[in-house]
């Protein structure tokens, strides 16, 4: 499954902004939310195709200077297994994360089972919030008992290196370029 995420808190003209003074802009949290998706039918052929998923976005400064807990995720991935051949059985066992805190998510969890994201944004808790928008890929091994923000950190909320046990995403390059 391919899906964008935008998501903001922004600030814009209120539902009632045409009865105040011109000009005048109230904050409020209710700006671009929301997701938009994809989905691909398995291949008729498997032994001959398969999936494979690309993708592409441009990066640019989205604002000029940081913004205390602004946060925003532009167009990004988030791919999930396809279970929809399982209707019933949990593939969240019970002492995980997913399992023993979002029941709405049962009876499979097919939803929060072993997914990956990533894309461009500004995140409220990133450490070094400037210039244009960082690129984050994340995981949620083991159905989110814990969270990985790239190879071997987890999300925005810790300086601490995860444990080898956990690392939950493979770099594949020893190479990073930087324009």
């Amino acid at each position: 499954m391919f899906v964008l995420l935008p998501s903001c808190l922004c600030e814009g003209k209120d539902d009632v902004a045409s009865k105040t003074e011109p000009g005048v802009v109230k904050a409020h949290y209710r700006g671009l939310h929301g997701y938009i998706g994809y989905s691909a039918a398995r291949p008729s052929d498997r032994l001959n195709y398969s999936f494979g998923m690309g993708f592409y976005s441009a990066v640019w400064p989205l604002i000029d200077k940081p913004i205390a807990r602004f946060q925003i995720g532009l167009a990004g991935a988030w791919i999930t297994p396809n279970n929809s051949d399982n209707k019933d059985k949990p593939l969240a066992p019970i002492g995980t994360y997913a399992r023993d805190n979002w029941p709405r998510r049962g009876p499979t969890w097919a939803s929060v089972f072993q997914t990956l994201e990533g894309g461009l944004g500004y995140w409220a808790r990133n450490r070094f919030r400037y210039g244009p928008p960082k690129f984050s890929m994340n995981a949620t091994p083991q159905c989110y008992d814990y969270e990985i923000g790239s190879p071997g950190w987890s999300f925005f909320y810790s300086s601490k290196a995860l444990p080898d046990n956990r690392l939950g995403i493979a770099q594949l390059s020893n190479r990073l370029l930087i324009p």
